[in-house]
């Protein structure tokens, strides 16, 4: 009998149990992972037969030479037994090394003999039996590189023909199982003597479809320690090569990757530059999701970042693909509202522009037409102007720059006068006189300095300027306009006199100009004289002539009454031949509505209809607005001067006049409750549901609904007009901003935002600014140090995202400062606020004299207070009652404070002030009261003699008929004796 054997122990048991557990589970799983990939295999080859068999398989590929096509067995098949071996290791069949993610171009055995478009390939059969596929020339793609003549430079709508392949894990089991054994990057590495340079190379010339993968990211990994070594050349020739392989598979991304790396490691010369082809990489960059949609600033300013690489050298050439490129560059910057950029793209596009005119004049209008007026007489100076355009572009270009400048209140006008007088145009032809009269203008509302623009205008023709003029009468008209403007009655005369020694014609039309300096100092029969020695002139037309007596009604109603600037008005119309002009109609009933008196108002409209003027609803509505939102009428009131109205002219009522008396009634109190019923229409119901496209009624619905205090749902109706397709509207945007700021579930968020995508299509969104900026600073409450802090982040938060901000904003900020105790930062805001305006002198509006007065009295700053009070003596705010009763406020503090020297001279300087604003106060009623009495008399004169002439006329009209009678009783007797003999 055997000897029994020896049990074993727990621990040996519970071992081979474990052991048993694990074999089997890893055997579980190798079987499971196979059948998952046998299965993932199949799937994708299905998968790939149905994208073959698309219509659209092949819409975007980029073109390929057709290859020969030769009879091929596919390199495996799942039925094939070495697929299943269990020699094989998971990791061999697949080609997949731990920690990279190779992409491929086949997704499909099928195509392991075809070049990843589906041109076959030549392919060469080994000793062993494997097929191992020849290396091809590098194809290039086949997008044009230059554009013909009936081609624009820029298309926004263009699309760029790119696809992107992307691939996945599984698809590298279809394609790499025949090189299963091939070592990875690393080792290729280790292996290559020389470096990384071999192996790249090596890799490119495999038949392996994921070589271009392993290339690319072995490159991308390498060429940073050897971008300043001895193989620098051999690097940038290898990464020429790869960027054109990437170009050849559509490989976008990889090959933005390389271009990428070697512009940040290396500067090129332009000829390496240009040798990477980078406009597609570009263009690429600058694809739209579709034709409405401009393409992410991500992706815009990486284009800009390519596309102004720095470059050795300065070489010039022309560039056609460079400069379409740049061209659609340059757009979509513009777009997005990234000016600097995009002019900086324009300098690059110039170096390479084959017509270096057509490309300036271009690119002058394109940011004209983006609001970017900066760069607009940027590149008319640096650029445009030291060409000889044709005519044909020259008008257009500079159209447009006289635009900017006058956008700009006008910067640079002497700058671009200068520039005109020397420009030379390739076909003769003279420069349009309005050009010049537009930039004279402008600096003269920019500077308001006489002297400066005499010596502008001095300059110009010194140089030459109107000579190349086609009318330089007109220019020295403008001289004579702007001299009357500013006072200067001495310079006026002698400018009038130059032109009408040159041009006798223009006499009358100077005098005219010259009249209203006589109505400024008083001489009112020398007014008579001049429009009575004028009106028998043939070559005035009529409404110059009625314009000049318009500019001297609002002389003469200055200072006078309704009553006696309605007579001075009749005057001229009996008396001088003055026609009704809707300027001096609305002045004179501006005149009666100011004084409250609705008597004379509808007195005056009567007569003026009697007269032949039209009572347009133009005219209507304006009168009816003043009324309303200007003299403070009550409703009946307003309803009675519509009610004359219409009864003197039925026409005179539209669409407008019916939102004016809604807007009234709904202000009045209670809505419509206290309005008979037909008595106001209210607006389309189409418009408070956002669906009506006019501007006013969808205005009147906002309005509407503010008032009843529902401001959400205008801001609903806001935004349901624009999506409906209203056109954009600053009040719209206003109301919508002010109504987001007070209701509570929206908020200033949304308001902001608003803004800022009326700001990004070109808009003028100044006046939602102002309402933004001005609740904000009301809703805020913290510390002086706080709201100092908080108006400090809303103006860089504009000024970063380009958006102005009005100088009555400034000095509101300036306002709240002063309120605050921050009387720094209020000077602060007042200068920025003068800087922005254009203004030459700080008293450019009460609420800004306000604030500094305040602030310099607060700080006892004496200069401060002293420049302050010379600029309000020379402004036409030195008759002004608000600015003389804030400086007596001030006195009345200045007077509590404590007995110092600072405060006897700050007190002395405020006394002068006053003594000075008060003098001008007294000097202004004198001089009414004098026009008045003079005017009287002069109506007085024109009465006698007009009476006189009636008296004549009557007795020569009794003498005639005295004549006839004891004539025709001659007769009588005569025919009797006749008769009787």
């Amino acid at each position: 009998m055997s000897p029994p054997l020896p049990l074993p122990s727990k621990a040996v048991v519970r071992a081979l149990r474990s052991i048993a557990l694990g074999t089997s589970c890893a055997i579980g799983a190798i079987l499971e992972d196979r059948r998952r990939r046998i299965s993932t295999l199949e799937t994708a080859v299905a998968n790939k037969e149905k994208l073959k068999s698309s219509r659209r398989y092949h819409q975007y590929s980029l073109e390929q030479p057709e290859q020969p096509q030769q009879p091929q067995q596919p390199l495996y098949s799942p039925d094939d037994a070495a697929f299943f071996s269990p020699n094989v290791q998971w990791y061999e069949l697949e080609g997949y090394w731990p920690g990279k993610n190779y992409k491929v171009e086949t997704t499909d055995p099928e195509d392991a003999g075809t070049d990843g478009i589906g041109n076959r390939v030549p392919v060469h059969v080994d000793n062993s039996g494997e097929y191992m596929q020849l290396p091809q020339p590098t194809p290039l793609p086949s997008l044009p590189l230059q554009s013909t003549s009936s081609q624009p430079l820029f298309s926004p709508n263009r699309q760029p023909q790119y696809s992107i392949t992307r691939q996945s894990t599984r698809d590298n089991l279809a394609c790499s199982a025949a090189h299963a054994s091939q070592p990875s990057p690393t080792s290729e590495v280790q292996k290559g003597q020389d470096g990384p340079l071999p192996s790249i190379e090596n890799l490119l010339v495999r038949p392996d479809s994921g070589k271009l993968d392993r290339a690319v990211s072995l490159f991308l990994s390498s060429y940073p320690a050897f971008a300043s070594g001895s193989q620098r050349d051999a690097w940038l020739a290898l990464s020429v090569r790869l960027s054109l392989e990437c170009q050849s598979w559509n490989r976008w991304e990889d090959f933005n990757r390389l271009l990428a790396i070697i512009i940040k490691f290396d500067t090129l010369t332009e000829a390496q530059y240009l040798a990477y082809n980078p406009g597609f990489a570009i263009e690429f960059l600058l694809r739209r999701p579709d034709p409405d949609t401009p393409c992410s600033e991500e992706s815009a300013h990486s284009a800009a970042e390519l596309f102004l690489v720095g470059l050795k050298d300065k070489q010039v050439r022309h560039e056609v693909h460079m400069e379409r490129i740049g061209w659609l560059l340059l757009h979509e910057l513009l777009s997005s509202r990234h000016f600097t950029l995009a002019l900086r793209v324009y300098w690059r596009i110039l170096r390479w522009a084959e017509n270096p005119e057509q490309c300036s004049s271009l690119a002058i209008q394109t940011f004209h037409q983006h609001a970017n007026h900066k760069a607009v007489i940027k590149i008319f100076l640096l650029h445009y102007s030291r060409l000889e355009p044709v005519m044909e572009s020259f008008d257009q270009t500079i159209h447009c720059v006289v635009k900017s400048v006058e956008a700009l209140e006008g910067l640079s006008a002497d700058s671009i006068m200068n520039a005109l007088a020397g420009m030379k145009c390739s076909r003769p032809g003279k420069l349009q006189s309005r050009w010049i009269v537009q930039l004279l203008r402008a600096h003269w509302a920019r500077r308001k300095n006489i002297n400066s623009s005499q010596e502008v205008f001095e300059n110009a023709v010194v140089l030459g300027l109107l000579d190349k003029v086609g009318a330089p009468e007109a220019v020295y008209r403008s001289m004579v306009e702007i001299a009357v403007q500013a006072g200067d009655a001495e310079m006026a005369h002698w400018y009038a006199d130059k032109v009408i020694h040159d041009h006798p014609y223009i006499k009358h039309e100077m005098a005219l100009k010259l009249v209203v300096l006589k109505a400024v100092a008083g001489d009112w029969d020398g007014v008579l004289s001049t429009f009575e020695e004028v009106r028998a002139s043939e070559s005035i037309k009529p409404d110059a002539y009625d314009i000049a007596f318009t500019v001297v009604l609002k002389i003469f109603a200055e200072s006078n009454s309704a009553n006696d600037t309605q007579e001075f008005v009749m005057l001229f119309v009996r008396d001088m031949g003055v026609r009704f002009h809707s300027h001096a109609v609305t002045l004179v009933a501006k005149k009666y509505g100011q004084a409250r008196d609705m008597k004379g108002l509808l007195t005056w409209l009567e007569l003026c209809s009697q007269q032949g003027f039209a009572l347009t609803a133009g005219f209507c509505n304006s009168v009816l607005h003043n009324c309303w939102a200007k003299w403070q009428m009550s409703f009946p009131e307003l309803r009675m001067v519509y009610a004359k109205i219409k009864a003197l002219s039925p026409r005179s009522s539209d669409e407008v006049t019916q939102r004016i008396m809604s807007q009234a009634a709904h202000r009045s109190g209670n809505g419509l409750a206290n309005v008979r019923p037909g008595k106001i229409i209210t607006v389309n119901k189409l418009a408070y549901i956002g669906k009506w496209p006019n501007q006013r009624n969808v205005l009147e619905a906002m309005n509407q609904e503010l008032t009843d205090s529902r401001p959400t749902a205008a801001v609903n109706i806001y935004k349901r007009a624009r999506r409906s397709g209203m056109p954009f509207s600053s009040h719209c945007l206003r109301l919508a901003v002010l109504a987001a700021l007070q209701a509570k579930n929206i908020g200033a968020g949304r308001a902001l935002s608003m803004i800022q995508d009326a700001h990004a299509l070109g808009h003028e969104v100044e006046p939602a600014v102002a309402v933004f900026l001005k609740h904000q600073i009301k809703t805020f409450f913290g510390s002086p140090e706080d709201v100092v802090i908080h108006m400090r982040n809303l103006i860089s938060g504009f000024e970063s995202a380009q958006i102005d901000i009005a100088p009555s904003v400034l000095t509101h900020m300036a306002t709240t400062c002063v309120n605050i105790g921050q009387h720094e930062k209020a000077i602060t805001l007042c200068h920025m606020a003068k800087d922005r305006g254009g203004s030459s002198h700080l008293c450019f509006s009460r609420q800004s004299f306000k604030a500094l007065a305040s602030a310099y009295f607060e700080l006892l700053d004496i200069e401060g207070m002293s420049t302050l009070l010379d600029d309000v003596r020379e402004s036409e705010l030195s008759a002004d009652k608000s600015v003389l009763l804030h400086l007596k406020s001030i006195r009345r503090l200045a007077n509590k404070l404590d007995e110092s020297r600072a405060k006897t001279v700050l007190l002395k300087m405020i006394e002068d002030g006053i003594q000075h604003l008060t003098q001008s106060r007294v000097k202004v009623r004198s001089q009414g009261k004098l026009i008045s009495h003079r005017t009287l008399e002069i109506i007085e004169d024109a009465v006698n003699d007009l009476q006189t002439q009636q008296a004549e006329k009557t007795t020569t009209q009794s003498c005639i008929v005295t004549y006839q009678s004891e004539e025709n009783s001659l007769s009588g007797m005569v025919q009797r004796e006749v008769v009787v003999g």
